[in-house]
């Protein structure tokens, strides 16, 4: 995924929900610094993943380039300790929201797609240790808090996994699922 400066930005203006005007962003990031917000963990973690990324994905780097990567890898790691929100690179695409801080493990095995929604204490992994398989999320899905997704498993588009549940199998599109194990509770209908 080789981004342009110009798509950089157009992610983190989508994600972040970002004032077009730069000097509004700025007062607005330091007015949730100073009078403290819930979201601010979340896209803290956001912002320097997308850094991250359009540094690690580069071809060919510069010797700055290569310091930016450093600089926001280091920048990155660090947020995600703080605040708990692990997300490997290129695991995500475009438009993901994370609401509330809490606990969230997103690991290398996992694609998920656009405009999807995680809420804390998701927990992505695998069946059993050893055991090869992706967890493919596909767009605009919901997953709620508490939510464990054990891999191999296929997710489709549209799709809103209920609190608590736990996914062990595929899920097809435009589903809501609940319960350990996920059971199918209603289809959807497609708009």
């Amino acid at each position: 995924m080789d981004l342009s400066k110009k798509d950089l930005k157009e992610i983190i203006k989508e994600e972040l929900g970002v004032y077009r005007n730069p000097m509004l962003q700025f007062f607005h990031m330091l007015k949730m610094f100073l009078c403290g917000n819930e979201m601010l963990p979340a896209q803290e973690v956001l912002y320097s993943l997308r850094f991250y990324e359009y540094y690690f994905n580069k071809k060919n780097p510069n010797i700055f380039e290569k310091a930016l990567k450093f600089f926001w890898h280091f920048t990155f790691r660090n947020r995600q300790l703080k605040h708990s929100i692990f997300i490997e690179p290129n695991s995500v695409q475009k438009g993901l929201k994370l609401t509330h801080p809490g606990f969230r493990k997103i690991p290398e095995f996992v694609h998920i797609g656009k405009n999807s929604t995680i809420l804390p204490m998701v927990l992505i992994g695998k069946k059993k240790p050893g055991i090869e398989g992706k967890a493919i999320i596909g767009d605009n899905c919901y997953i709620s808090t508490g939510v464990t997704i054990l891999a191999p498993v296929n997710i489709g588009d549209n799709v809103t996994i209920g609190a608590g549940a736990v996914v062990t199998k595929d899920i097809p599109s435009n589903t809501t699922v609940a319960g350990v194990p996920a059971r199918k509770i209603k289809k959807v209908p497609i708009e």
